[in-house]
């Protein structure tokens, strides 16, 4: 299995962990730990994993917390002083990446994530007969198989293209130097396309705020090699233009395209387990759900 996993440049990749999964990741030899190299035949070591039975990332936290809650409290080892097996369930929860530390949000915790109430009021939502609430959590509600990926994008050790020296890209951060507002504001997105699905076809969006209004936009976009321009690209062209206009106040955005709403509401998680692979507009779809997830104001979406 390792000649195979070695032959196929197989690596591990997480796509949302929540904190249940980060518990029952592996202690030791963690995927995602920043420090791979372990001295397994210290004392401290062999006592949490013959002592300790320490197996997860919970039972790390159990002996830390047991350590503290209980002063009295004694280590099998009787011999482990300051450099025990409390500092050495430190250690080992320290090097943890801060997308599996449990101590740690990632993504980064905002008021504007959904209660549990809220989730089941949207989540059979139909943005064509209510308005629905964007959800900016992107915590995984899979098994713990189901939130794993082995082959993942960064390149493994015999990959080629790999650079040790390139820098691992950090998660997207609400800003907050960014104060919402809290005033509402109503955008009305449209798109629209001549000869849709020709070669020669061509399109244009619209933002409309309100008549005369200085912020209304009409863009027009034109078809290359690469992206052929669609009655739907426009429309999530429209939505996109929209964010990048506010990102402060409470959007609620208008747009008669169902298929976008849906896609942008409901089918954007599935999306993201798939990977991305043969969905359409997929970088429209991303670059919204960024501007989404890091606004620091709510925004609405109304068919």
């Amino acid at each position: 299995m390792i000649s195979t996993a070695q032959k196929y440049n197989v690596t591990i990749s997480m796509m949302r962990a929540s904190k249940d999964h980060r518990l029952e990741m592996p202690a030791f030899h963690h995927p995602y730990a920043k420090k791979t190299y372990l001295q397994i035949n210290s004392k401290s070591m062999k006592c949490l994993q013959d002592n300790h039975k320490t197996k997860t990332v919970n039972d790390l936290i159990h002996v830390i917390s047991k350590d503290r809650l209980s002063p009295t409290y004694k280590c099998p080892e009787r011999n482990h002083g300051k450099c025990g097996c409390k500092s050495k369930a430190t250690e080992l929860l320290s090097r943890l990446d801060d997308s599996c530390n449990p101590k740690k949000e990632t993504p980064q915790r905002h008021n504007l994530w959904h209660t549990q109430r809220r989730i089941e009021k949207y989540s059979n939502a139909d943005p064509s007969t209510s308005k629905v609430l964007f959800n900016p959590d992107t915590r995984s509600k899979h098994c713990l198989l189901g939130s794993i990926r082995i082959f993942g994008k960064t390149p493994g050790y015999k990959s080629n293209d790999r650079n040790l020296f390139m820098r691992t890209k950090t998660p997207a951060r609400i800003d907050q130097h960014e104060a919402p507002t809290g005033r509402k504001t109503s955008i009305i997105t449209d798109g629209s396309t001549i000869r849709n699905g020709w070669e020669n076809a061509s399109a244009g969006i619209g933002v409309w705020y309100n008549d005369d209004s200085r912020r209304n936009v009409p863009l027009k976009l034109n078809n290359d090699k690469n992206n052929t321009v669609s009655n739907t690209r426009a429309e999530l062209g429209a939505i996109l233009e929209a964010l990048r206009q506010n990102e402060t106040d409470d959007l609620e955005i208008e747009s008669d395209s169902l298929s976008s709403l849906r896609a942008i509401c409901t089918h954007s998680g599935k999306y993201e387990d798939l990977d991305w692979l043969g969905i359409k507009n997929k970088a429209l779809l991303k670059g919204i759900l960024i501007r989404l997830r890091t606004r620091p104001a709510k925004p609405r979406s109304n068919g």
